[in-house]
């Protein structure tokens, strides 16, 4: 599938995401206390604002996942395959993916929302494929 500008703004947020989880847990399993731990999250958490800042539309996202951090991942660019890419207008892209969940017998299907701002493509909103309810849930980011 070929890249556009929104698919790569979508993958960036992606890897930033996935790096900040990474590098903040290896810091969390460095020490040990609950100072360290508690300044490791801390540090976690403003990096995720930073990221927020930088690759999502601004807006109070209150049920945002804060700070998690674990030897599984939240955000891995490689367990999150694109299915199709639709530009719904010239301000508006919708990426359909299906993400391996961990240990998991089929992938969750999910639906991001990017707007772009003036040249810049922003993450708006994710949703996910409840097969409960068929429909499509909004999720944290």
């Amino acid at each position: 599938m070929p890249e556009n500008d929104a698919l790569i703004a979508l993958r960036a947020f992606w890897t930033a995401m996935f790096d900040r989880e990474v590098r903040f847990y290896r810091e969390l399993r460095a020490g040990s206390g609950p100072e360290h731990s508690a300044r490791v999250f801390a540090l976690a958490e403003e990096a995720r604002e930073e990221i927020f800042a930088r690759h999502c539309t601004p807006k109070k996202r209150a049920t945002s996942q804060g700070a998690p951090l674990g030897d599984l991942p939240a955000y891995d660019p490689e367990a999150e395959r694109v299915d199709r890419v639709v530009a719904e207008s010239a301000r508006q892209t919708t990426v359909y993916t299906a993400k391996a969940l961990f240990g998991a017998g089929d992938p969750q299907l999910r639906r991001y929302f990017l707007l772009r701002r003036r040249d810049t493509w922003l993450v708006d909103r994710m949703e996910a494929y409840d097969d409960a309810k068929e429909a499509w849930a909004r999720r944290a980011l």
